[in-house]
């Protein structure tokens, strides 16, 4: 007798004509299920392998490219060869310059004079050997003597540590003027030996306008020792305002570097917002394992009161807050405080930073402690 309430027993083919669903056949679809996956395999290879062909023949072309323009360089070096151009001053003409020495040294004259628009109006007279330097190049902006001696450092007649110290600087523009990267280097690297608390901040004014950041970086620690005296002086109206607050963020972040401190190496922050956002971070992670730890300390001392709860009366009790617990307990409470101190911290230095108007208290480039 059935009872009431229960359903009957079917078997699998019943079940399925019952509830109106066909019955699959197993081997069409893992046939079919077989033939897609193969087609979706082969059409992901087809496009990694048109990909990385793609990047091979944009790699050659550019290796191809490279090539030739050293090789077109090479040749115009040649063509140069016991040549000569004329600098304009704001003073004079310098006559006789090595055209060769330049096109190799500076940029800016290389694709000055390969210009046929620039050449074609001068080679005649260049070729024709009758003395006439009709072609020449204008600094008419830089000074004279800094001039002359650059142009002695680009005929390797003169080092860049010879330069004298009234001139060096303006050479650094001529060479950043005339795309001269061997050259700006090598100024840059006298200059950087030499700076002091004097000429800190003109030093400093300079990377920024060339854009040289590791002149910038060499400038900038002795403008944060000589800050307060660098802002009271007239020559802080001559930064840029961006410069200033590249100068004001690094202050802001070296006096709150807690996140660096006892590192050697350096550390990078794109932003204002991201150094207090991983100072933020920092706290927060100090918060949660004191929390862990405050959590475990009383599952601790929970667990020692039940086995003593189940000792009896008789029987020798647990210190429930006796050893490990109270070494614990030393540990978790000068945990405690720092995270107080890093909290009043961090409410110190996004005080510190909001002083910056600009962004809403936010430096946007990057800086590093």
């Amino acid at each position: 007798m059935v009872e009431p309430n229960v359903p009957l027993l079917q078997d699998l083919n019943q079940y399925l004509q019952r509830n109106g669903i066909e019955e699959q056949h197993d081997d069409d679809n893992q046939s079919t299920l077989d033939q897609r996956e193969f087609a979706s395999r082969i059409k992901d290879e087809e496009s990694y392998k048109d990909k990385i062909l793609h990047e091979f023949l944009k790699r050659d072309e550019g290796s191809e490219k490279e090539n030739k323009e050293i090789q077109q360089k090479k040749q115009f070096l040649e063509f140069c060869l016991n040549k000569s151009m004329g600098i304009i001053t704001a003073e004079r003409t310098i006559r006789d310059v090595s055209l060769f020495h330049l096109v190799d040294k500076c940029d800016t004259i290389y694709a000055f004079v390969s210009s046929s628009d620039h050449w074609s109006g001068s080679a005649k007279n260049i070729d024709s050997g009758d003395g006439e330097k009709s072609f020449s190049f204008s600094l008419k902006e830089f000074d004279d003597s800094s001039i002359e001696e650059f142009l002695a450092l680009v005929e390797g007649t003169k080092k860049a540590q010879d330069i004298s110290p009234e001139c060096i600087i303006e050479c650094c523009r001529i060479a950043h003027y005339l795309q001269s990267e061997s050259l700006l280097e090598e100024i840059a690297d006298v200059i950087k030996v030499s700076i002091d608390a004097d000429n800190c901040a003109c030093i400093c004014i300079l990377a920024d306008q060339l854009q040289m950041p590791g002149l910038l970086q060499s400038s900038m620690r002795f403008v944060m020792d000589t800050l307060d005296k660098i802002e009271k002086n007239e020559i802080w109206d001559d930064f840029p305002e961006s410069l200033k607050h590249h100068v004001l963020t690094l202050r802001n972040a070296a006096q709150s570097s807690i996140i660096a401190r006892g590192s050697q190496s350096k550390v990078f922050f794109s932003s204002s917002h991201e150094f207090l956002g991983i100072f933020s971070d920092t706290l927060r992670e100090h918060k949660e394992r004191l929390n862990e730890a405050k959590m475990r300390q009383e599952e601790i001392i929970q667990e020692r009161t039940r086995l003593n709860e189940a000792r009896g009366r008789y029987a020798q009790q647990i210190d429930v807050r006796g050893g490990s617990v109270k070494d614990a307990a030393i540990k978790i409470e000068k945990q405690e405080r720092r995270v107080q101190t890093l909290e009043a911290f961090y409410r110190e230095q996004k005080a510190i930073f909001s002083r910056d108007a600009t962004h809403g208290g936010a430096y946007k480039s990057s800086f590093s402690l």
